[in-house]
This record gives structure tokens, sequence and C-alpha cells, in this order.
């Protein structure tokens, strides 16, 4: 009977030494930690090239209208006026100019030129 006591404590000691080594690490600090301020990856910018003209421009609202084509992934061909990511873009550029352009969605229904550049003939 002795021995059974003795075998019970001891495999009963062993389960309480095994628990605690494995719950060790609970009371540590770590970068998953719920007190930690989770990072929120940025949406992906949707973007796409097309080619068109320039009808116009509006130096106070730094817009383009571009009648453009086809625009894989962003938008049919229409003509339609962006804003430009910066005014610079425009320089050099006239009304019935051939252009390049990049166009960029950062907010769903929001687009801007981002690249722009005259095509020569």
């Amino acid at each position: 009977m002795w021995r059974m006591n003795k075998l019970t404590i001891l495999l009963a000691a062993a389960t309480l030494l095994t628990l605690a080594a494995c719950s060790k690490n609970t009371g540590q600090s770590s970068a998953t930690d719920s007190t930690a301020v989770p990072t929120v990856p940025a949406a992906p910018v949707k973007q796409g090239t097309g080619l068109g003209k320039v009808e116009g421009f509006d130096t106070t609202l730094h817009t383009i209208t571009l009648n453009h084509n086809d625009i894989p992934g962003i938008m049919e061909a229409m003509s339609m006026e962006y804003t430009l990511a910066r005014p610079e873009l425009a320089h050099g550029l006239v009304a019935g100019d051939s252009v390049k352009f990049t166009l960029q969605e950062p907010a769903t229904g929001t687009f801007i030129v981002s690249a722009i550049e005259k095509l020569h003939k």
C-alpha cells in the first residue's frame, strides 16, 4: 500500500512540474501581448496605365481632363477629369496632346493621375 501511495505522489509531482514548466511563459510579455497596438496593413492602391488625349486643365483645382482608352482593372474608355498627384505633372502639356498616364485608385471611386508623359508623334 505504501508503494502505491508513493507512486501516486511521484506521478502527481511529475504532473505538477510538467504543468508548471509549460505555463512558465504565460507571465512574460510578448509581441502578441493584448496591450500591443496592432498594425493594420495599408490597403493596396489599384493602378493602371492608359493612353489618351488631354482635353483641358483646371490649374486652380490641379485637375486634368483626359479622353482615354480602357484601363484594365480600373475603368472603361471615357472622358473624365482627374486630380493630379502633383501639379507639376501638367507642365509642358497642352490640350490636344497624346499622353500615356498612370491612374491610381487609392480609395474606392477616387482616381488620381500619378504619372503622365507626352507621346511624340
